[in-house]
């Protein structure tokens, strides 16, 4: 999100238990807080992680040898959703493949916004 307050608002209305905050609407902040002080920890596991994702893109124009294919569909929109992770250092192929399939399906990748 581009704005700050655009960010609180996602964050104050998303759809988490606010029962179990004694602080009420603020207590969702604090959640979010918490989880953002253990970024660095939390990056470098998904960091280490992604690097296996490489061995499973055929080429950077499919996921499969057969061809586009409903693979290609749901590897590129959960792998697009990991372009909003700022620090993430995805391998090359990886990298290649969400690139070519960001400009041939006119998606684009969330690297501009990343947090």
């Amino acid at each position: 999100f581009a704005f700050k307050s655009a960010r609180d608002a996602f964050v104050l209305n998303h759809p988490i238990d606010k029962t179990k905050f004694s602080k009420g609407d603020q207590g969702i902040f604090q959640e979010y807080e918490e989880a953002l002080r253990e970024s660095p920890e939390l990056l470098a596991a998904v960091n280490e992680k992604i690097l296996e994702v490489e061995n499973m893109i055929y080429s950077p124009n499919f996921v499969s040898p057969d061809g586009l294919s409903y693979d290609d569909i749901t590897f590129f929109a959960r792998f697009r959703g990991f372009t909003l992770i700022k620090g993430l250092k995805m391998g090359p192929r990886l990298t290649a493949y969400l690139d070519n399939m960001s400009a041939l399906s006119e998606i684009p990748l969330y690297t501009g916004m990343a947090v």
